[in-house]
């Protein structure tokens, strides 16, 4: 996404090994002006270590608390939780209601149309 325009500027669609993914990932980074990459990291850390391998310089950090110190640490990737799921779906129905055409790739809507909600919402 483009953080001036918010227009969807490049779209990955496929399934390689993660040392794959992270040289996509890294080539399309720098092809878009160092682009801040913003990996899930709750299964498999191996994008964020790949990329880290690379030296990629913009990964994205985020602050955990430390459970033996309770000292703020920085750790790279995003990670999905209860917490943070339910805003972060808002978020995106919001932005595809008032911005859908700053989305230029169908697989990627078609895609959206297929989230389920269930009773637990």
């Amino acid at each position: 996404m483009d953080v001036d325009t918010k227009e969807q500027v490049c779209v990955y669609h496929g399934h390689v090994d993660v040392d794959r993914y992270a040289d996509e990932l890294e080539v399309a980074g720098k092809y878009y002006n160092k682009a801040l990459l913003n990996p899930e990291v709750n299964f498999n850390p191996g994008l964020v270590l790949n990329l880290e391998r690379k030296k990629y310089p913009r990964l994205y950090m985020r602050q955990v608390t430390d459970s033996i110190g309770k000292q703020l640490k920085d750790k790279f990737g995003w990670r999905t939780d209860k917490y943070n799921r339910q805003s972060m779906i808002s978020d995106l129905v919001e932005f595809v209601r008032d911005w859908c055409d700053l989305i230029n790739d169908t697989k990627t809507l078609e895609e959206m149309l297929t989230f389920i909600r269930d009773e637990r919402g």
